[in-house]
């Protein structure tokens, strides 16, 4: 079977779009029975200059991602188990015969000027519209009426592949005008911002509204605020603000790429979305939360320095145990653990040679 193939080249980002356009897609060449068409990414994403809006006239460029992908669908097809190609379509005048190519190639020139007859049931009526069909690998003008005939189903069927089939490069091209993503670093500056404000990140699990949480401000910020009657719900930032966080944005990049271990699910989705260079509508949500992933790890290293420190008092300081031994107390030797700590370190400063250590007791008495 032969194939037609487009090469497209998308904006990267539009992956969940793309595959909500080519479900419909296959599924109308389900239900016309029609042989399926495919698409395949082909190499990794690349940036091109383009324009991306227009500020008083003056274009404005930036950096884009795209994709290359390659769409076949299928030249001839099958309805009913019946292989059948539907070449194009004749319209007689009283100057010849006008042609719709569906399939852009090369008609018997005969054609073009002939008087034409259904090849089915050659009979020479005044028909308004003859089809060029090859079947099993024989070419036959066959007129509208006759198509039911000829292959044995309702040729309706046939009428509605068409206007399919001859538009299918139109469809896939037009993926073409799909959006532009937005780049990682650019997104995690408003990000960045959001978080500021409000002084931390808010998953969308802990509010009652998508656009109280850390995602939907910054959302807000990137398309507008849906209600205009409602309360401002963020101040939009200048672009000095957010261009002054690209520094920080691209440290925590890299931190994340080196750092974030796919040790369960959501970890593994947020190191990919990390991973990208762009970011996809359905990861929007994951790269905010890497600012959750960032106040976590400050807390763990908070909860291991305490930890640390306990450790540190345990050894160090206390009241000395005493062995019992036949009904008789004696004292611990020298670096025996201590037992039933009295005094805790608040903090340790450490010196040349030595640590000063800032202790506590239950009293909240402090020494140095």
């Amino acid at each position: 079977m032969s194939h037609l193939t487009f090469d497209v080249v998308i904006p990267c980002g539009n992956t969940k779009l793309l595959e909500e356009k080519f479900k419909k897609i296959t599924n109308k060449c389900i239900r016309y029975k029609i042989g399926l068409p495919t698409y395949e990414k082909i190499g990794d994403p690349f940036t091109q200059r383009v324009v991306v809006e227009e500020i008083n006239s003056n274009p404005v460029y930036d950096d884009v991602y795209f994709q290359k992908y390659t769409f076949t669908a299928p030249e001839k097809v099958s309805v009913d188990d019946i292989p059948f190609k539907i070449i194009g379509k004749f319209t007689p005048t009283e100057k010849g015969n006008l042609i719709d190519n569906y399939t852009k190639e090369d008609f018997d020139v005969s054609l073009r000027n002939k008087d034409l007859i259904c090849e089915h049931c050659n009979k020479k009526r005044n028909r308004k519209e003859f089809y060029y069909i090859e079947k099993d690998g024989v070419r036959k003008v066959v007129g509208k009426n006759c198509l039911r005939d000829y292959f044995g189903i309702d040729p309706k069927r046939y009428f509605e592949y068409l206007g399919w089939f001859n538009t299918v490069k139109e469809e896939f091209t037009s993926y073409e005008n799909f959006s532009y993503s937005t780049k990682l670093i650019d997104f995690l500056c408003i990000v960045d911002y959001v978080v500021e404000v409000e002084g931390k990140f808010i998953p969308t699990s802990k509010v009652s509204r998508y656009i109280d949480s850390t995602a939907g401000l910054v959302n807000t910020i990137r398309f507008g605020q849906v209600s205009k009657t409602d309360d401002i719900l963020i101040e939009k930032p200048s672009q000095k603000q957010l261009d002054e966080r690209k520094d920080k944005v691209i440290a925590i990049i890299k931190k994340a790429r080196k750092e974030l271990q796919p040790t369960n699910d959501w970890a593994s989705n947020l190191k990919i979305a990390m991973d990208l260079d762009y970011v996809e509508h359905k990861t929007e949500g994951l790269v905010c939360s890497v600012y959750g992933w960032l106040a976590y790890q400050e807390k763990d290293f908070e909860r291991k320095n305490n930890e640390n420190k306990v450790v540190y008092s345990n050894n160090y300081f206390g009241e000395k145990s005493k062995t019992i031994w036949n009904g008789n107390r004696f004292g611990g030797y020298e670096g025996e653990r201590y037992t039933d700590i009295k005094l805790k370190i608040v903090d340790m400063f450490p010196c040349r040679d030595f640590f000063i250590v800032k202790l506590i007791n239950d009293n909240n008495d402090a020494i140095t």
